[in-house]
Order: structure tokens, then sequence, then C-alpha cells
């Protein structure tokens, strides 16, 4: 139960449950036991529960963890899964007591009811402890009637729109000693925080939005009654169109809705995806113009941006997408002509990295040994690490035994090293050769004639997880062996042709970045 001690004012007193080094550890060693038979390809689909008499309260996603909330009218079933890490059965659902209301706080699960006239928020981390979230739950002395719509920022501001007609209140924590903030907002009609700290508030034909304690800055918006919030810039409304908020005006995203199911959409910072009343996910940007399409299969009940929750034979499966890109040529015509093209673009250039790229293909050459060194010779030069939550556009080309290879770093999308090769045309394919035109690039995957090699990504999955530093340890160990020079390069983070303990220390430091 949560703990509360009447204060003089409201206290707030939160410790952020971190991971601990040694419980790291642990996970590793427990993950790497369930990775020892497993099939290292990665399923599309896994199973999470039995459908059956659930209700979905909340699918969100932060930093690649997926949040499964269900109903079953007497516990809420939660659950917290990396899918790149899902090949075992599937995530466990912890049982918890239903909750008056259910937050997404930071990456974490903030689960709110009322006690004793008073408002308390208990904050789940990703290892879903409720005990040790109820036990670090924090009580607002706030007396709310049964009709008060109230939500909380991410920095834990309480918002309180009263259902009497009187004002919408800011309370702040013990942190903040200010005084609760009183605004001018009355008969408040929705209410709702985005995870950037966006507070929404709709009272009479009008929408209002600020950032915390900021309200005097806020944006006004004449528009219809917002349902739900989209990302941090955008609402559905309640007749299901969406809008986007810029500045003080709210633009509808699309024109025609025919054939979409809007109530099905998730947005993010680059791009707002909508699923339609066929199994499809379209991917748009937000002018509202499509760039890609995923066929799903099974029954769409929710989306985020990296997959769909979908309900198959009365399981509920997280599927992800395969985008195929929707937009107009020229993207469609260069695959008729994939065979020829990288041959005139790379035979024209002079004594150039291009070059050496042609020579380990015809083999005559008594001279193969020399193949090796350049791994050596390039070594010196490897590309530069990432700062943390930087946005990846980091890319190499190299050499190596078996051919020639382009070195990126996780959460590079093939859409990034289109632009990064600009205005140069190339081909990305996928590891059965089909031509892709959006996603996530994996290692084993091909650029033109270049072999793509994600550094740290060992299983070809396209990220970078504790599941990639167990297979590199048994493979310094001699427990297991590299079965290809790819996936040898993806653990050589040093970039030094040899694989060490200081590779899996650059891996786990790739995977907190992340």
């Amino acid at each position: 139960m949560f703990s509360h001690t009447i204060l003089k004012k409201p206290r707030w007193n939160r410790r952020r449950v971190k991971w601990k080094p040694a419980f790291a550890i642990v996970l590793i060693l427990l993950f790497g036991m369930l990775m020892a038979n497993a099939d290292m390809d990665l399923p599309e689909n896994f199973n999470v529960v039995t459908a059956e008499n659930h209700t979905l309260v909340l699918l969100s996603e932060s930093n690649g963890d997926i949040f499964l909330v269900l109903d079953d009218g007497e516990q809420w079933h939660v659950s917290c899964s990396n899918f790149s890490d899902g090949q075992n059965e599937g995530p466990v659902l912890k049982r918890i007591r239903p909750f008056e209301k259910v937050f997404q706080l930071n990456g974490e699960i903030g689960l709110a009811e009322r006690i004793d006239g008073c408002v308390a928020l208990a904050v789940m981390g990703p290892e879903l402890d409720v005990g040790q979230a109820e036990q670090n739950g924090q009580t607002y002395f706030v007396e709310l009637a049964d009709d008060d719509l109230y939500t909380f920022t991410n920095d834990y501001l309480l918002c309180v729109g009263p259902g009497d007609g009187s004002a919408l209140t800011i309370y702040g924590t013990m942190f903040d000693p200010d005084p609760p903030i009183e605004t001018d907002i009355t008969d408040v009609e929705f209410l709702s925080a985005t995870q950037g700290g966006w507070i929404y508030a709709y009272s009479n034909g009008m929408l209002y939005r600020w950032k915390g304690r900021d309200y005097l800055s806020q944006d006004q918006i004449e528009c219809s009654c917002p349902e739900k919030l989209i990302g941090e810039n955008a609402f559905l409304d309640v007749d299901g169109t969406i809008h986007v908020v810029d500045g003080n005006t709210a633009n509808v995203l699309f024109g025609d809705t025919e054939g979409l199911d809007t109530q099905k959409c998730y947005g993010t910072d680059d791009s707002i995806f909508v699923a339609d009343t066929s199994g499809n996910v379209h991917k748009y940007d937000w002018d509202g113009n499509e760039v890609g399409i995923s066929a799903i299969s099974g029954e769409i009940l929710a989306i985020t941006g990296d997959c769909a929750l979908v309900e198959v034979d009365g399981n509920l499966c997280v599927s992800t997408y395969q985008f195929v890109d929707s937009r107009e040529p020229p993207e469609s015509t260069p695959p008729e002509h994939e065979g020829p093209t990288p041959v005139p673009e790379n035979t024209p250039e002079p004594d150039q990295t291009p070059l050496p790229q042609e020579t380990p293909v015809p083999s005559p050459d008594p001279t193969p040994d020399p193949t090796p060194e350049p791994d050596t010779e390039s070594s010196p030069t490897p590309i530069p690490p990432p700062k943390p939550g930087e946005t990846l556009i980091s890319y190499s080309e190299r050499e190596g035994f078996e051919g020639n290879y382009a070195l990126v770093y996780a959460g590079m999308h093939a859409t990034d090293l289109r632009n990064l090769k600009s205005p140069q045309a190339i081909e990305i394919y996928d590891k059965t050769g089909k031509p892709i035109y959006d996603g996530l690039l994996k290692t084993g995957m091909k650029m033109d004639d270049r072999t793509i090699i994600v550094l740290g990504d060992c299983n070809g999955d396209g990220y970078v997880t504790s599941a990639d530093i167990y297979f590199v340890q048994r493979c310094i160990l001699g427990v297991e062996t590299f079965e290809t020079e790819e996936s040898f390069m993806a653990a050589d983070m040093h970039q030094d042709g040899k694989i060490t303990t200081v590779d899996t220390i650059k891996i786990a430091t790739e995977i907190k970045r992340r």
C-alpha cells in the first residue's frame, strides 16, 4: 500500500529506481541461459498473453521498451519488454490490483489512485517491481471529487481540472516549494500531458497548451475538443480527425481519412503511424505525406512507432513493421536496373576506394595475402563513437577478408543512409536480397556491393542488447565462434581486428547510449 504521512504541504520524496550493476550482470547471465538454446533468428511475432476477456489500457514505448497494460476486470496486468530481446517465449506479465489511472512518465509507468481523499502516485521502473513502486509512492494532499479531471506532468506536477466549474490548478512537489498555481481556465473538458512536458487543457471551444509551471507562456488554439494526444504536438479530436498544433493554430493533418482507423495512431518526433481498416499500418511525415506502408497479420488492436499489438488466434502478439516505400518513383524504378547499376557506378571511377572493392572479386592474383592487412590499416581511423542520445549518421567503409563493408552505429535507418550518400544513388537490400526503402539497418544487409555492419549488432537484428554482450563473451571464452565475418566485425567495436573484453565494454556503453 502507498505510504502517506500528513504534512503541512504536499511532500515529494521520489527516489528513481536505477539498474544496479550487479543486477544488470545477473540479467545478462539469465538472458544468456535463455539464449543458449534459442534460434538466433528473431521471430516476427512473440506471444504475450491470452487476449480473452482483457481490455487494453495502455500500449506505449520508450527507449525501445514496450509497455503493455491490460485490464481483466479484476486486476491489471503490466508488461515491459524490449522486443529486440524477445527470443524466448515472451515477456512475463505482472499482476497488480486495479488503479484509477495509468500514465507513462519519462519512460516509466505511473499508477495513480485516490486514498483517504488524497491523490497517490506510484512509479514503476522497467523492472516492474510493484512493491518497490508503492514503497516509493508519492502522496499529493489534494482532495478530488469524482468528476474532477487530473493528470501528472513528466516532472510530477499534478494538474487538476475541477468538475464543479472552478479553475484548473497546478500543484507542485516538495522540491518545488512554490504555492499551487490557480489558472483562469474553468469548465475543463479535456486534460492531459505529454512525455515531453506539454500540458493540454480544453475549455469552452479553446485548447490551452503550456509546459510545467510556465502557464503564462501558453498557446491558445480555437479548435474542436481533443480525445487523446498523439506525440507532443498533435491530437485526435472527438470526430476522429488528427490535428497538428503549430503555435496558436491546429491544422488538420489528413483531408481524407477514408479507409483509415485514426483511433489507432501513434506519433513520434519524425513520423505518425496510422492503421487502416484492412490490416496495414501507414507511416506519414508531419506534413501528411505517406512514406511507407507495412502489412500486419492479425487484428490490429493498437500501435506504437516500432510495432503493432495484434490478436492472432486468441493471443496478443507484437508484430514489428516491415515498411515498403509508398512514395511515387523515382524510388520504385531502380530495382529493375539493380544489376547493371552498381557496375557502371564503380568501374568508371579512378583509383580510389571503389577500385580496391573490386580487387577481391577476381582473385586469380596469386597475392591475396595482403587482403587481411587493409583491416589493420583502416583500424587507425574508426568511426568516432557517438555521444549519448546522439542521432546516428556515423558511417565508414572498410575492406575485409571476404568483401567490402559499410560500418554504421545502431539506430541508423535506410533513409539516413540514403541521405548520407546523396546525391549518389544506392540500393539497400535485406538478407534475402529484397530491396528495402525504409526501416532499421541490420548487420548482414547490403548496400550495393557492400555488406552493412551495425557495430555491436552481432546477431543481425538491428539492435544492440545484452544478448550481443553474452554472445561475444562466449566467443572470447571459446565456447562459441563467429560463424560469419560480418558478425566478427560487428563485435569488433574497437575496430582493431581482434575481439577482447574492451569490445564487450564498448557494446555495454552502446547499450547505455541507446
